[in-house]
């Protein structure tokens, strides 16, 4: 459900139609950056770090992992690079305690039947305050909200004993709060009508504007 609403309109011409249409060979660079990490590659670190210092490990441990994984700069350039990142996801996960002050709570199956359809999944970050998600950015992008909003729906569907109602999305400075709802099952079928809808037509649903 998540890859259909990021792009309705690749998702019928790939899944419908059997069409994948190429973006075309990247563009290489005439002089590869020595010292500098991809926004790519800095973004999945971030990320990962970001995991692990929630999980309260110290993330100096994981040096040694990250430079022989190939991902940093050689020699000093790297330790600086690690260093500075290591000092944003610092601060970011201090961020994230703010939103999260009370107990994790194990990752929750989710299994739903819809009418003719049945979602399934899982849902990890789970406090018993709230649902959190987070990007390790400062500028994130509209189909992280689309993403957190159908795991708000799953969530307020499941309806778990003990389990929170309440989600978060946050990113490097804001956070945006999802609160509950009073009919979790109607907010999925609105979701399943635009993707039945969907896989017969393209679909002209754009999230970017």
């Amino acid at each position: 459900l998540k890859r259909f609403f990021r792009n309705p309109a690749q998702y019928f011409l790939n899944r419908c139609l059997g069409i994948y249409l190429s973006e075309g060979p990247d563009v290489l660079e005439e002089q590869e950056p020595l010292y500098q990490l991809t926004a790519l590659e800095e973004f999945k670190l971030k990320d990962w770090l970001t995991s692990k210092k929630m999980a309260g490990s110290n993330l100096q441990d994981y040096f040694a992992l990250v430079k022989g994984g190939g991902v940093l700069p050689p020699a000093t350039p790297g330790v600086v690079v690690y260093n500075e990142i290591s000092e944003v996801v610092d601060e970011f996960a201090e961020e994230l305690r703010s939103y999260t002050d009370s107990r994790r709570l194990s990752p929750l199956d989710v299994d739903i039947r819809v009418d003719d359809f049945r979602i399934t999944g899982r849902l990890e970050n789970i406090w018993e305050s709230n649902l959190m998600e987070y990007r390790c950015v400062e500028k994130d992008r509209v189909r992280h909200h689309m993403d957190m909003w159908i795991d708000h729906v799953a969530l307020n569907c499941v309806k778990k004993t003990h389990y929170p109602r309440t989600s978060i999305f946050a990113r490097i400075g804001s956070a945006w709060l999802f609160h509950p709802l009073e009919d979790g099952r109607s907010e999925l079928q609105k979701l399943l009508s635009y993707y039945l809808k969907g896989m017969t037509e393209p679909l002209k649903f754009f999230l970017q504007t």
